[in-house]
């Protein structure tokens, strides 16, 4: 009898010590009450059509598995005319317009020097890790909070902010104010590097990630194809060429004056970097290992200097979001490893979308043209002196806007409205100018919708032109040889927005959303204020 009972007892214990190792690894399976990290991973060039148009080369862990098993937003806009890269990445983690964050263009002209200035240029900062002296960069220019700031006053700064990207303009716009680190890929050394401003000296992690000299490898590969040539779209279905086209870009062959290492931001490599530093981020700082919600955010560079003369449907460019594709569905098993994918929410979206040349569309007969703005802006002036006398009235150009000679109109005696009006339509009647604004009537008018409310959204009163003007789908402004172009034609604001993870459902939203409302989501899913800039209320995503 004794022995009866004993034998239940064991067999009680051992289905009891079953269920309770079934429950406790259950418990580990089920995603936190709010995401213990988040990941917002930002996209170059990324456009909708890319999704599909290179859907047969990507993997299975990549975007495919954001789409199948996550939420994707299909109709996802920037609502502003003016598409440059820190501007996007600014108004991604504010929420805000550019009229709102002040970052409106990439650059700001200044009128007194008529110099432009990068956009957060400071010269009380210092470049740390690196001798070149080259990306005295902070975030004092940005005139509104971002989720990173929100996330470190919510949590007293417990949380850890990460921010990652090839380029110091980039980084800050993510970083925002408050973050723990922002670095970069420095031109010179190829070391990542930051700015005085987030910390006197690199985290730790960071300077022993540069004794590996990643850089200097990379920098000894060749870019080639990494598929065999007949699966490119490129290949199939737009050259229809007996013989398969190729390509190789050798690193080592260009030194270009900005430096040994920009060229390797130029290729997939630089993005491989910003991956494997995420990762090393992750482990060495225990990101996302407790209740205190951390935020790791990325830039990954899409189409850029090396690829502007071949345009949105070049070989190079599919071969580059493969490579994306594949490094991104590395980077989440990775992350899911070391946190577990319950635990983690991702945030994948893009910035300056890739536009249609004029190349591009030519063989289609579709309407386009290249705006030639330094010509434009020596006719403004002529047209000006035949009015108003001999003078420099127009003093210069960047981001779509025009710049009058205040001082000049001024002595003139003249009204700087009656200019602004007459120089606007003289701009209106050229080709591939689909409207010019006078800066008056954005100042005295409130638009909701259209080219005027895209307008009014890009326009920074302190560093803003006299008149802005939008271009004609299909139009691209000139660009010099290996510069960037300086801005995109406002039908050209598309980008794709998933998320993925934490309790994400699968989902399609195809209402229309704008980019403002990414910080506000994510707000509202960590259960913090939204940033005190933003302008949206969060994307209704039915997680569990």
């Amino acid at each position: 009898m004794i022995k009866r009972f004993f034998r239940i007892g064991l067999i009680y214990l051992s289905v009891s010590g079953f269920v309770s190792v079934l429950s406790v690894s259950a418990q580990q399976n089920l995603p936190s009450p709010k995401p213990r990290l988040v990941v917002s991973i930002v996209i170059e060039s990324f456009r909708p059509d890319f999704l599909d148009r290179f859907w047969e080369g990507f993997g299975e862990h990549g975007f495919k598995r954001f789409i199948q098993q996550g939420t994707q937003c299909t109709n996802t806009e920037y609502p502003y005319l003016f598409c440059q890269s820190p501007t996007d990445q600014t108004t991604i983690a504010t929420g805000a317009y550019p009229s709102r964050h002040g970052i409106s263009t990439r650059s700001s002209y200044d009128r007194k020097t008529t110099l432009l200035t990068p956009c957060f240029f400071d010269n009380n900062s210092n470049l740390i890790g690196s001798g070149s002296g080259k990306g005295m960069v902070s975030a004092r220019n940005m005139m509104a909070g971002t989720i990173a700031d929100a996330l470190q006053m919510h949590t007293y700064g417990e949380s850890k902010v990460v921010s990652i990207a090839l380029d110091e303009n980039r980084a800050v716009a993510l970083a925002g104010h408050s973050a723990d680190a922002a670095i970069w890929l420095d031109n010179y050394s190829g070391n990542w590097v930051s700015s005085s401003y987030y910390g006197p000296i690199l985290p730790g992690w960071v300077s022993e990630s540069n004794t590996k000299g990643s850089a200097a490898f990379y920098m000894s590969k060749k870019w080639e194809p990494l598929l065999s040539l007949g699966n490119y779209v490129y290949n199939k279905h737009i050259l229809r060429r007996n013989k398969p086209q190729s390509f190789s870009v050798d690193l080592s062959s260009n030194k270009p004056s900005s430096g040994p290492y920009q060229m390797l931001k130029s290729t997939p490599f630089g993005n491989n970097m910003v991956f494997e530093m995420a990762i090393n981020a992750i482990q060495q700082t225990d990101m996302g290992k407790d209740d205190i919600p951390d935020l790791l955010m990325l830039n990954i560079s899409g189409i850029n200097p090396l690829l502007l003369d071949r345009g949105a449907y070049s070989m190079e460019l599919e071969d580059l979001f493969i490579r994306i594709d594949q490094s991104l569905g590395d980077f989440v098993d990775a992350v899911d490893r070391a946190v577990g994918k319950q635990n983690v929410l991702f945030v994948v979206t893009g910035a300056q979308p890739a536009v249609n040349t004029p190349d591009d569309l030519a063989p289609y007969n579709i309407p386009s043209g290249k705006f030639d703005a330094q010509r434009v802006s020596a006719l403004l002036n002529a047209y000006l002196m035949a009015l108003y006398g001999q003078g420099t009235w127009v003093t210069g150009y960047f981001g779509q806007q025009f710049y009058l000679n205040h001082e000049l109109i001024e002595n003139s005696r003249k009204s700087l409205w009656d200019v602004q009006k007459v120089a606007s339509e003289f701009l209106s009647e050229f080709a591939g100018v689909a409207l010019a604004l006078p800066s008056y009537a954005i100042r005295e008018n409130q638009y909701v919708t259209g080219l005027k409310w895209q307008m009014q959204n890009s326009w920074f009163i302190p560093k803003s032109g006299d008149i802005m003007i939008a271009l004609s789908p299909g139009w691209s402004e000139s660009a010099k040889t290996g510069e960037e172009l300086e801005g995109i034609s406002s039908s050209s604001s598309t980008v794709p927005l998933m998320w993925y993870g934490w309790k994400i459902p699968r989902q399609h939203i195809n209402s229309r959303v704008y980019t403002t409302a990414i910080a506000p989501t994510i707000a509202e899913i960590l259960g913090i204020s939204k940033p005190n800039g933003a302008v949206d209320s969060p994307i209704d995503i039915n997680y569990r």
